[in-house]
Parts: structure tokens; C-alpha cells; sequence
């Protein structure tokens, strides 16, 4: 029943690790590399909470069955769960943007760092490129993105401790 909380959770822990990665281990190591695990924790951290999100509709039959497909389950989330909690296009944009920086990353045959930017680089002529900067404003939008999750989650929490 709880599996919501748990996957609430896990996605504040992603977050919190990002937000070190980024104010405090990026900083002290200057390595660019890391720019990418920021990424992979900030994608999971809104994974999580799309996760759980779809797990509490579920609970509470606002959806009736979440297929396996992670497409299909954020088209689910895009199309029920979001207009009901006042998630904006913002947020679903920066979804699919670290979702495609992450795949980038799966398939890029070439990655390497030029002028403090990782560059990722596809066959066919495609280049994705992740800098510190804009790495702390995808921060900020995942921050404000967890705490409208976790506002629909409040409520829960209390009940859960009584």
C-alpha cells in the first residue's frame, strides 16, 4: 500500500545526491564527467516520483491498469496524472529532455569534453552537450518539481504516522 511513499522516497535520495554531485563534489573536483551522473540522478529522481505519482492513481482507481512499457506508463502520466495535479509543459519538457540526454548516452559511440561541456555525440551527425550551467537550472526545475510531488504526498505522510 505504502509502495508510493517508498518510491517518493527514493526519488528525494536521487535528488539529494544530484544536488551534492552538483554544490559541493563538482565544484571541489572540476571533473566534467560527473555532469552525466548528475543527469542520471536528477532523470531518476522524476522517474520516482512519475512512479509514484502512477502507483498512488492506481491505489485509488483513477487508473485502471499501468501497462510495463516506461513510454506508455509517462504517456499515461502525461495524459491523466499531470492535468490533475497541475504539472505543467515545463516540467513534462524537462522529462523528456534528460530522457534523451540518457539515451544519448546509451547509444553514443563518441563522448568527450570540450570547454567544460560533455558532448555526446551520434552516427548520424547528432550532438547533445550538457554544461555546469545548465545542469543547475535542470536542478532547480526538478527541485520545484519534487515539491509539488511531495505536497500531493503531505497528506499521506500524516496519515501514515497516526
Amino acid at each position: 500500500m505504502e509502495d508510493f511513499l517508498e518510491l517518493l522516497s527514493e526519488a528525494n535520495k536521487a535528488f539529494k545526491t544530484a544536488d551534492h554531485l552538483t554544490y559541493v563534489t563538482y565544484p571541489l573536483v572540476q571533473e566534467t564527467k560527473l555532469l552525466i551522473a548528475i543527469v542520471e540522478n536528477l532523470y531518476s529522481a522524476l522517474i520516482k516520483s512519475i512512479e509514484a505519482i502512477l502507483e498512488y492513481d492506481q491505489l485509488y482507481k483513477r487508473i485502471s491498469l499501468l501497462p510495463q512499457d516506461p513510454q506508455l506508463r509517462f504517456e499515461i502520466f502525461k495524459t491523466k496524472s499531470a492535468k490533475r495535479y497541475n504539472i505543467d509543459d515545463i516540467d513534462l519538457d524537462l522529462i523528456e529532455d534528460l530522457r534523451e540526454i540518457i539515451s544519448y548516452h546509451k547509444k553514443s559511440p563518441l563522448e568527450f569534453v570540450r570547454k567544460d561541456k560533455y558532448v555526446l555525440y551520434l552516427n548520424n551527425l547528432r550532438i547533445k552537450t550538457i554544461d555546469f550551467k545548465k545542469i543547475k537550472e535542470d536542478l532547480e526545475k526538478v527541485n520545484t518539481f519534487l515539491k509539488k510531488v511531495n505536497l500531493i504526498f503531505e497528506d499521506e505522510r500524516k496519515y501514515q504516522r497516526s
